[in-house]
């Protein structure tokens, strides 16, 4: 299980930005890539079932997922990790064409949320919940 710290997620967005920004070629390190998709886990709230939705289907501000990610992994109850070769994402998306990322955020519900962050750079990252 990877756990990624939030701590470094300032830093490395700036740093993924700033490369992204410089290359032409959509050439995204690793660590870019997890960058992204902690991005939009934490602020893409277009799906229905998404974390952020799920905030705000509570009626809860958006900060408010950041205080549940911290308490999560706090607790030990916060997962995100790139889906192995054996898993597939509940949406069907290609693991050829996309780089695809599981997370649990144990404190907020019980799904699971996926990310998908396409290799091409032409589709936009999204991620999605599933119960």
């Amino acid at each position: 299980m990877f756990l990624f710290p939030l701590v470094l997620v300032p830093a490395l967005l700036s740093a993924a930005i700033a490369t992204a920004a410089s290359v032409s070629d959509c050439q995204r390190s690793p660590q870019e890539v997890q960058v992204l998709a902690l991005e939009s886990l934490m602020s893409d709230g277009r799906h229905p079932e998404s974390p952020l939705a799920l905030v705000r289907a509570e009626e809860w501000p958006d900060s408010e997922l950041t205080k549940i990610v911290a308490d999560a992994r706090t607790r030990g109850l916060f997962e995100f990790r790139a889906l192995t070769p054996s898993e597939h994402p509940e949406g069907g998306e290609s693991p050829l064409e996309n780089d695809i990322f599981i997370a649990r955020i144990r404190t907020l519900s019980d799904h699971l949320f996926f990310v998908i962050v396409p290799r091409d750079c032409a589709r936009e990252v999204y991620n999605y919940g599933f119960n």
